[in-house]
């Protein structure tokens, strides 16, 4: 076997090995790209086997062979998320046009503003399971067992913690979305003199861990206004922290159809401790756009002026997602 052979023979079997993760990582978190892909497709399954080697022990089959994202038995590659980045490696008869390869690249699902949380959280886990490892040795194996399973669910919790989903953002005019994911916990006529100067609809969002972190405007506009306080970390579900807790608001002069004034407010709660906020003083900024986050557990509210006319699209206790839910909507005059 020459030079030229043992090279694509490594290459492929590198493939086989990221190929797996990234198709589970493909169906999980970008439905919408595999479906995509799906109908991009031009050409003929010559059934090699090549691209159904890729999926041997996967975790999308069971049963051998049984998908269990399209339910049926594999016989040939048209029936799971092949795409133009496979054909390269594993000289599938499929063709792709050059829109679907200009926008193959697979986004890592986890916001930047965490990468060294990551980094740390996950390091810990990798040496973790590493000593777990050494010490099936030394300790009972269900201890040791133990120990690694631990280690392991740290290390899916920083992913799933900081995960960075995308969202449809609408385009409806004359709303307000929701800055944050959570349930709804409070809405209420209030007193804001920073940057309103005078009364304004507030309504309030608590994020629990197992909420998305990310922090989106509400609406369209220029950045007037940033002010961070230093406070305490009191449980932020308590409408004293918005009084008393660390914090950070942005201001937004509102443009088109948005309200001429709006804030949004960044709260630390009593697990968070830190607040991420990317914006600057004249920033122009877009409804849906990502800007920050708080860290481990926080609250995140809105203020409109009472004058502007918006009242809330959403109830107490109720869910929405930052950037798709409409938090607030102009009164029909």
């Amino acid at each position: 076997m020459g030079i030229d052979s043992n090279l694509n023979l490594a290459r492929l079997k590198a493939w086989e090995g990221w190929g797996k993760l990234r198709r589970l990582l493909l169906c999980t978190f970008y439905p919408e790209y595999v479906a995509g892909a799906l109908s991009a497709r031009s050409g003929e399954c010559t059934r090699c086997g090549r691209c159904c080697r890729l999926l041997f022990k996967c975790p999308f089959l069971r049963n051998g062979n049984q998908c269990r994202i399209y339910g049926k038995r594999i016989k040939n590659c048209s029936r799971f998320p092949i795409d133009s980045r496979d054909t390269a490696h594993i000289g599938c008869n499929y063709a792709f046009p050059v829109e679907a390869k200009a926008d193959e690249g697979m986004k890592i699902p986890v916001t930047r503003y965490a990468y060294r949380e990551i980094l740390i959280l996950s390091g810990g886990a990798i040496l973790g399971l590493a000593g777990s490892a050494v010490m099936f040795s030394y300790l009972p194996p269900a201890i040791a067992s133990a120990a690694a399973a631990f280690f392991l669910l740290s290390m899916g919790f920083a992913f799933y913690f900081f995960r960075d989903p995308e969202r449809s953002i609408p385009d409806e005019v004359n709303v307000i979305l929701a800055p944050a994911d959570g349930k709804v916990v409070s809405i209420e006529e209030v007193e804001e003199p920073e940057f309103i100067g005078g009364k304004a609809l507030r309504i309030g969002i608590f994020l629990s861990i197992f909420n998305v972190h990310i922090n989106r405007v509400p609406c369209s506009g220029v950045v007037k206004f940033i002010k961070y306080r230093e406070g305490r970390f009191m449980n932020a579900l308590s409408p004293k922290s918005s009084i008393h807790n660390e914090s950070n608001m942005v201001g937004i002069a509102g443009t088109g159809s948005s309200p001429s004034k709006v804030v949004v407010k960044q709260i630390a709660g009593a697990i968070a401790k830190r607040i991420v906020c990317e914006l600057k003083i004249d920033d122009h900024v877009e409804n849906g756009q990502k800007f920050g986050m708080i860290k481990f557990g926080s609250r995140t509210e809105v203020y409109v002026p009472v004058e502007e006319g918006f009242e809330a699209a959403v109830t107490l206790k109720g869910r929405v997602k930052a950037g798709e839910t409409i938090l607030m909507r102009r009164k029909a005059s």
